[in-house]
């Protein structure tokens, strides 16, 4: 009896695929596979080419008639575009919220992947465009970086995971984005285990060098500036300090006070 079933089961295991998502992949419903993995069903022949097509073998592997063919073991991770309902060892996604398949080595343990869309981790040097590849499973700890949900978008987002004074807090390894605490019943999705990195283009590099020392001009004429008043650099965080004070003062009064006298 040739047993194509268990043939094709081994095969989506080795690559840490789910029953779902195989089906997705070979555009048929999941009790059509689960029928040919158990043997009540055999699959035609154009099922059984995208089978071999997808896992990079013949056809005569899956149907018995070969045994002696090297099967390719590494791992496929799926690279998801928008956040998605993520469990402890589960994956729950649609084939809409697939980019494609990302084929891993087995050395590298990761159960998805998704593009980075935020310059929240660039001082890390983790930018938007490069690919991160998360574990599940892996308990947060003081000083991982954990892949959470952007407040404002559906996207992923990077943070490091920091414990202090009892408190979980998401920080951001860029001092224009803000920290934040982990809210009781926010999700952790995993921790990040890998960077795939996304060269930039030479504009991309200039564009960021033009604002670098567009950036450098400007604080070195503060700097001078300040200098010519006396001012190190404590006296005027002091004087920022105050009239931070006296910018939330005025904010907050609500008299009709009239300044040339009277009320």
């Amino acid at each position: 009896m040739v047993n194509y079933g268990a043939n094709i089961q081994s095969l989506r295991a080795a690559r840490n695929i789910t029953q779902k998502n195989l089906a997705e992949i070979l555009g048929i419903s999941r009790a059509a596979l689960a029928h040919y993995e158990s043997n009540r069903r055999e699959p035609d022949l154009t099922t059984l080419c995208k089978i071999a097509d997808f896992f990079d073998i013949s056809i005569d592997y899956i149907l018995d008639r070969t045994q002696n063919e090297k099967i390719n073991t590494n791992i496929n991770i799926p690279l998801l575009s928008t956040t998605t309902s993520i469990e402890k060892n589960n994956i729950d996604y649609d084939k809409n919220n697939i980019e494609k398949y990302i084929e891993l080595p087995t050395n590298i343990k990761a159960d998805f992947a998704f593009r980075i869309k935020e310059d929240t981790m660039i001082w890390a040097g983790i930018h938007p465009g490069d690919i991160a590849l998360a574990k599940i499973n892996l308990p947060p700890s003081h000083g991982k970086i954990v892949v959470c949900k952007d407040i404002n978008t559906n996207h992923f987002s990077l943070k490091y995971y920091i414990t202090k004074n009892e408190k979980v807090l998401l920080e951001t390894a860029n001092p224009a984005c803000k920290d934040r605490e982990l809210k009781p019943a926010e999700n952790i999705f995993g921790c990040v285990v890998f960077i795939i990195k996304h060269p930039p283009s030479v504009q991309a590099y200039r564009n960021l060098m033009f604002e670098k020392n567009l950036d450098d001009i400007n604080w070195q004429k503060v700097k001078e500036k300040s200098a010519s008043y006396g001012l190190n650099s404590r006296k005027l965080y002091t004087l920022i300090n105050l009239a931070d004070k006296i910018r939330t003062l005025e904010d907050n009064d609500t008299s009709d006070f009239d300044y040339d006298g009277g009320k």
